[in-house]
């Protein structure tokens, strides 16, 4: 990746530090720390990458450490306003679906890279829909539905520029239709004001108040 990519996340960083210095000082100095390691990792990830086709190779191996770190979260994560979304590791706290986010990513293009035959293909929306249905299940459970849609359409966008064949993409589309009712009756009752307030945000200082100053 060019270099001049990086410009834009360091004006950015370096936006949030002097705001930092104007509300908490006393967050400066651990801020900068997460940049520098942040930094480090960036690099590291580059060099695995390019070099050694790291992420590629062992797709399936991180999707069962990340999966297996979502169902510890669930059951032994930190608790907050009925939520559970972060793992504690005693030195900083871990939001594991954020980190599956970006990783379903690379393994769905795995999956998809690998079908190659006429057979595969036909079983290849299958695998797909296992494999992340299961993940997003979870994530739902803890609840986090913001992470669990952009999983969703994650899933949607890749599906469309895939091989798989139409007939299969329009019937999965209809089924998840017919099941949206039954999806709306489980959801929390702030999950579905969010919702509404996303189609139709006229509560200004309610539920749409966020979506509005983002």
């Amino acid at each position: 990746m060019p270099f001049f990519f990086l410009i834009p996340p360091f004006l950015l960083y370096l936006f949030g530090v002097l705001n930092l210095f104007g509300v908490r000082p006393d967050l400066v100095l651990s801020f900068l720390g997460f940049g520098l390691f942040g930094l480090i990792l960036y690099f590291l990830i580059k060099y695995l990458q390019v070099h050694e086709h790291f992420f590629r190779t062992n797709a399936f191996f991180f999707y069962i450490i990340l999966l297996v770190l979502l169902i510890a979260t669930y059951l032994f994560g930190s608790e907050a306003n009925g939520a559970r979304r972060w793992l504690n590791l005693y030195f900083f706290q871990l939001q594991t679906s954020e980190i599956f986010k970006i990783f379903i990513i690379v393994f769905l293009a795995k999956l998809f890279s690998r079908s190659t035959t006429i057979f595969e293909t036909q079983t290849l929306f299958l695998k797909v829909l296992i494999t992340t249905i299961i993940p997003t299940l979870i994530i739902l459970k803890q609840p986090d539905l913001g992470t669990a849609l952009i999983i969703i359409i994650i899933l949607g966008v890749m599906v469309l520029h895939s091989a798989i064949p139409r007939k299969q993409i329009i019937i999965a589309v209809s089924l998840v239709l017919l099941l949206l009712p039954l999806f709306w009756f489980g959801m929390q009752d702030y999950q579905k004001m969010r919702v509404i307030s996303f189609i139709n945000p006229k509560d200004i200082s309610g539920a749409a108040y966020n979506m509005i100053q983002s």
